[in-house]
């Protein structure tokens, strides 16, 4: 058998346990009760970072890995535990003493008992590691949480996916977590989604998701990286339907805060609508990077997968976007966008929207559910001047660890190119 991180800790547990009996590795007292979720993410081919310690995102990195833990910190919006850390590479990571270790970070340190895993070269085709099953962190609502990267050697540069388990305290409550990079000094309107990492450089139709599932939204919190100065400030909304201007809910920084506040009341998340974060401004505000995050609270205890894809997708070529990004330009290569399930679940009501119709005359776009390398059932098509579809009556079954992706297929006479390509799906954990 192959000495690895896991099977090293899981003999010193085993030793441990001969000597005080058994050992309980449980951060919340109890357990939490409420439901699972899962959170994704699919980052660029930015891997060869020699030895070196860097930051990334817990949901929908798409931003280069960095130094800077602030950078990629998230603000979780749901008290409750995280587990069952999973992360996959592309290609094999590399020789001996080429490694990765993962790990989950709360409010600016590793967790403990840690949340982590490692994935280790030479081992000729290891590309995945998973925490232990035993293994969870807690966080409160407010906290900051990211995925911090120890890489050894000259790992080979290849794409990551990965994802986490996070399981509410009580309820039926998931999060959505964003950050957009670089508000300009203008009073907007700029637009991000409700979850992902990347700019802050896109039109409405662009950053917009459709949410896959009945439910309510609320304790909306954004954070800004610099105050708006001066006598300006940043306002920032979740708008709905597509056009409307006026927001379900706000969270508004003085010129003085970088806390713009928690909306703490609730409003409609209506299956089949548009979602966006707009940013707007007075008296010209400074240039700040953003922090924002919602609570969902399920009808049916489902959570919500959102996506949105960048860059003009082809006319003609079979392309991929990851199951939760934000700024990933669309890739003719499946491996290189897909990100693995923590654990099986059952996934539903899958939806997708563009900025820009396919055209008139038969062109059309097939958007489909990928699992473990297959296209599945669960999808749907943009035909003519359809800017939004739906798949509301099949499911599909996501077994523990299979690959995900979405794939988009040009049909009939070649469609228009479009730049704003959002997709979202809801799961079930068993």
């Amino acid at each position: 058998m192959a000495v690895t991180y896991r099977n090293i800790l899981a003999l010193l547990m085993l030793c441990l346990a001969s000597q005080l009996g058994t050992v309980h590795i449980q951060t919340t007292a109890g357990g939490p009760t409420g439901m699972k979720s899962l959170q994704f993410s699919s980052s660029t081919d930015n891997f060869n970072l020699g030895a070196a310690t860097n930051y990334v995102s817990v949901l929908g990195e798409s931003e280069d890995y960095s130094t800077t833990l602030a950078d990629h910190e998230q603000i979780a919006p749901v008290a409750g535990d995280y587990s069952r850390l999973r992360v996959t590479l592309q290609a094999d990571i590399g020789p001996a003493n080429d490694n990765l270790a993962a790990q989950l970070f709360v409010a600016g340190v590793a967790c403990s008992p840690a949340l982590s895993c490692v994935i280790t070269g030479g081992a000729g085709t290891e590309v995945t590691c998973d925490s232990l099953d035993s293994d969870s962190c807690s966080v409160t609502a407010g906290q900051l949480v990211a995925l911090e990267w120890v890489t050894e050697g000259t790992p080979a540069n290849t794409h990551a996916g990965w994802s986490i388990q996070f399981q509410a305290t009580s309820g039926n409550e998931s999060a959505q977590m964003a950050i957009a990079f670089g508000l300009p000094a203008n009073n907007g309107p700029d637009y991000f989604p409700l979850s992902g990492t990347g700019p802050d450089d896109g039109s409405r139709p662009q950053r917009e998701t459709a949410a896959p599932l009945e439910g309510d939204l609320s304790d909306f919190r954004c954070i800004i990286s610099a105050v708006p100065g001066g006598t300006a400030t940043r306002k920032f909304e979740i708008l709905v339907g597509g056009s409307s201007t006026v927001p379900d809910l706000v969270s508004e920084c003085t010129a003085a805060q970088t806390d713009c506040g928690t909306d703490t009341s609730s409003a409609p998340y209506t299956k089949g609508a548009l979602y966006v974060i707009a940013a707007d401004g007075t008296n010209t505000p400074d240039i700040s990077d953003v922090k924002c995050s919602v609570k969902i609270t399920s009808d049916d205890g489902d959570f919500a997968v959102l996506s949105v894809t960048d860059g003009n997708s082809s006319e003609t070529v079979t392309q991929y976007g990851g199951p939760a990004s934000t700024d990933f330009p669309w890739n003719s290569t499946e491996a290189a966008r897909s990100a693995p399930a923590a654990t099986a679940f059952t996934a539903n009501d899958f939806y997708s929207n563009v900025e820009t119709a396919s055209g008139t005359g038969g062109q059309s776009r097939l958007v489909s559910l990928v699992v473990a390398g297959s296209t599945t059932g669960l999808a749907c098509t943009l035909t003519d001047a359809d800017i939004l579809c739906s798949d509301t009556d099949q499911t599909e079954s996501v077994a523990d660890a299979a690959l995900i992706s979405i794939e988009q297929n040009p049909g009939g006479t070649a469609p228009d190119s479009t730049t704003g390509f959002g997709f979202s799906f809801s799961g079930t954990i068993p």
